[in-house]
This record gives structure tokens, C-alpha cells and sequence, in this order.
């Protein structure tokens, strides 16, 4: 058996105290070669755990902690040659924006924020903010909108 790694994780979300439908997370679950054997994706109101092995004897193993509940049974997966996706609706939508993924408030270099896809429904002239700034006001542009994958960190290793 190969390495176990962590993969790389790109999230985005949607929020609004009004409409339930636009109250979600996106979850990229990206990883190097291709997934192989047996992916398992488990969810519970408050956790994530990812594992797979790709055609390169890698092994590739998340567990993740969420900032607060989603509702797993209306959550949907779907994984493809590189990764997957998972669409995670909230289950609390009073909450508004999440300032993190996880419940954990230090940074992890596997997890990313793709500023493109977050959507704030409730603001008012469609604006969106992102801790206290308009979009594209006072924001360095490292922080706008960029996911490309040679800018994520290497997978860190388990």
C-alpha cells in the first residue's frame, strides 16, 4: 500500500435567511491520478470523512469537523476521475455565512476558499461580503476568486 495523504479541499457557499434552497456548501474533494477501489464518503450533521485510493497506490483520507450542522440526508455526492463534489445544505440558515469550514479556527494548508463561488443572497444591491469588506474593495487580489491548483498547497501527509 502507498502513501496516505490528505486531498486538497476547495469550498464555497451560498447563504440566505429567506430562501433554504440558496443556503448550502460546495465541497471539492480534489486529489492527484485517479480514484480507485473503494471511495467511501460519510457524513454526519457535524463531520466529513473522505477515503480512496487512486491508480497510483496513494491512499487519500480526510476527516473534517464542520463550523456547524449540515443536513447529510438532503446532501448530494458525486465523485468523478479526480476528486468529487459534495453539495451540503445547511441545516441552520439563520446563521448566515460561515467564517470557516471547519469548527477548528486555525488554518489548514489542504483547505482553500474559492471566493468565486460565494454568493450572499440576503445583501442588499447584490453586494457580497466577506469579513466586513465588499467584494473587490480593499481585498488583495491573491484573495479574489483564485483556485488554480498550483496555488493550493501539496496534499499534506497524514
Amino acid at each position: 500500500m502507498g502513501d496516505v495523504v490528505r486531498p486538497r479541499v476547495v469550498w464555497a457557499q451560498e447563504s440566505s435567511a429567506s430562501d433554504p434552497s440558496k443556503n448550502f456548501l460546495s465541497v471539492d474533494i480534489r486529489v492527484d491520478g485517479e480514484l480507485s477501489g473503494d471511495i467511501k464518503c460519510e457524513l454526519t450533521p457535524t463531520t466529513l470523512h473522505f477515503s480512496s485510493g487512486t491508480t497510483d497506490t496513494r491512499t487519500y483520507e480526510l476527516d473534517l469537523e464542520f463550523y456547524a450542522e449540515i443536513d447529510p440526508e438532503k446532501s448530494t455526492q458525486r465523485f468523478f476521475v479526480g476528486g468529487g463534489t459534495l453539495v451540503l445544505p445547511k441545516r441552520d440558515g439563520k446563521l448566515g455565512h460561515w467564517p470557516r469550514l471547519t469548527k477548528e479556527d486555525a488554518s489548514q494548508p489542504y483547505i482553500r476558499t474559492d471566493r468565486s463561488r460565494w454568493v450572499e443572497h440576503d445583501m442588499p444591491d447584490e453586494e457580497l461580503v466577506l469579513d466586513g469588506a465588499v467584494m473587490g474593495e480593499g481585498l488583495p487580489a491573491h484573495l479574489l476568486g483564485s483556485t488554480d491548483d498550483d496555488e493550493l498547497d501539496e496534499s499534506v501527509k497524514s
